[in-house]
């Protein structure tokens, strides 16, 4: 963040950051499936405070630095008594990581990878907690879509045609459109979406 900031007073002004967008993925790391519940609340608690540390510089020192995170989609998992299943206490507030991010953050995007929209495990159902919340903060909720031949064949369109892999996005851009919150889809990943058929 410093670099970039560095970069922005120093450099030329039409090379300047318009932002920056972050992938940090706790639940990839070697411990995270060792972790029991306590752990992996104490390295999404570090994901928070990594995060909201590099938000508050970046928009201290530069208020028009746009600044995003990509989260996965089970963040804001409750239990059956509706309390977080992943509880993040920052700043003496308790809640899921994605509630705590949506609070600081310009925008998040969602990894939100299955190979369909609409369903119980749909794209939309699975995203429709943190657009919710995401409609009572300044912040935007990018929903991820993958057509990547990576991970398993349930979490995306590789294989499709972009026809048939925009015409089940559309039931997400129909339900999601009229929110605040949302700012509609991000793509994983460019290389894949090059070569997908028509």
């Amino acid at each position: 963040m410093e670099g970039i900031l560095a970069f922005n007073r120093e450099g030329p002004s039409d090379a300047h950051f318009d932002g920056v967008h972050l992938d940090i993925e706790p639940h990839g790391l070697p411990q995270w499936k060792k972790a029991d519940l306590a752990q992996k609340c104490d390295l999404l608690t570090q994901f928070v405070e990594v995060n909201h540390k590099a938000v508050s510089r970046a928009h201290s020192a530069e208020p028009g630095l746009i600044y995003g995170v990509d989260i996965v989609f089970w963040l804001d998992k409750t239990t059956p008594e509706g309390k977080p299943a992943y509880p993040v206490t920052f700043q003496g507030a308790a809640k899921d990581a994605a509630k705590h991010l949506l609070d600081c953050v310009d925008h998040v995007a969602i990894m939100s990878y299955r190979d369909t929209a609409e369903g119980k495990n749909g794209i939309v159902s699975l995203v429709a907690k943190t657009i919710a919340y995401a409609d009572t903060t300044k912040a935007k909720v990018f929903v991820g879509a993958k057509m990547a031949n990576i991970g398993p064949m349930m979490e995306g369109f590789y294989g499709m045609t972009e026809a048939q892999m925009m015409s089940a996005l559309k039931a997400v851009d129909d339900a999601y459109t009229p929110h605040p919150g949302y700012a509609g889809l991000a793509f994983f990943m460019y290389e894949a979406f090059k070569i997908m058929p028509p």
